[in-house]
């Protein structure tokens, strides 16, 4: 292996800690942000490069950047969250259904229907 090699495989596990060091915060977030600032950062010098060349390309190319980044976080939402999201909207159906049929059953246990016009 060349020096290239190894200065890109340090740089990449650097990276990679820097992003688990963001799972760290209290809300998760941190990951997201430490995942997609390379993008923020290389975006911040396309801006001023493009400022510098054309200052009417600075705000096509601020949207582009800005639509750049959005993709990046839902792309790390979906590394990092997606599947824990998931596992909670299934818990709160779950939890759903069962208030539902416990109404349900209390209602008939009563002897009042839970749909009016419905019979039970």
């Amino acid at each position: 292996m060349k020096i290239f090699d190894y200065v890109f495989i340090i740089l990449g596990i650097i990276f990679i800690g820097y992003v688990m060091l963001g799972l760290k915060t209290d809300d998760g977030m941190g990951a997201i942000d430490h995942f997609c600032q390379p993008v923020h950062w290389a975006g911040n010098v396309a801006v001023s490069i493009a400022a510098e060349v054309d200052p009417h390309a600075e705000a096509v190319t601020q949207s582009s950047l800005n639509r750049l980044h959005y993709s990046c976080e839902y792309i790390g939402w979906r590394l990092f969250f997606e599947k824990r999201y998931e596992a909670w909207k299934k818990a709160q159906r779950a939890k759903q259904e069962t208030q539902a049929y416990r109404s349900r059953t209390l209602a008939r246990y009563r002897g009042a229907t839970v749909n009016p016009g419905v019979s039970n």
